[in-house]
């Protein structure tokens, strides 16, 4: 069977992208061949390789060339590679993956009850000022206020007796983070 728009057909009627062909006739001559992936030849290079990495486990660039060959793309592996690179593409885990949007690291804590009226909580240095700030702009019914240092905050309840529901309160605040 003879090749259209770059994708060579294997015996069985698929294409090397695994989608069996549907021809597409405008007045009675077939005009295309359409697939699951009829998109990626309009698209650029970038989105084809971000495409294939999402549909299937590459586990190294000579396959995802053969991919990007059998779409019509003509590069190399330095082209490829270069790609990866700009697109932040690695392989972890044995395949090759792009990163997704990177989330601050939250920092670690202890959390320790100082009776009758005091929390201290120990963070990394440089995180105290920021997460004091954040409680006390969260509004806790129970806390009276923060007092922040580099890597310490001591948080005070408005009343003794309200000493473990505030501590309730900044567990849960800082489970769903800052």
């Amino acid at each position: 069977m003879q090749s259209v728009q770059g994708l060579p057909q294997n015996v069985n009627g698929k294409y090397r992208c695994g989608c069996v062909n549907s021809l597409v006739h405008w007045q009675g001559r077939p005009l295309a061949i359409l697939c699951k992936c009829v998109h990626i030849r309009h698209m650029n290079l970038d989105s084809a390789i971000l495409h294939h990495l999402s549909q299937r486990d590459i586990p190294d660039q000579g396959g995802l060339l053969d991919l990007l060959r059998a779409d019509g793309f003509d590069l190399t592996v330095s082209t490829l590679s270069r790609h990866l690179k700009k697109l932040k593409v690695r392989k972890e885990a044995g395949r090759y993956q792009p990163r997704g949007p990177q989330r601050p690291l939250a920092p670690r804590y202890t959390l320790r009850k100082v009776p009758p009226c005091l929390l201290v909580l120990k963070t990394n240095p440089g995180f105290a000022q920021a997460m004091a700030l954040a409680l006390d702009g969260a509004d806790l019914p129970s806390l009276a206020g923060t007092i922040a240092g580099d890597d310490t905050i001591f948080a005070a309840p408005t009343d003794a007796a309200l000493l473990d529901r505030l501590e309730g309160e900044i567990l849960q605040r800082l489970g769903e983070g800052f």
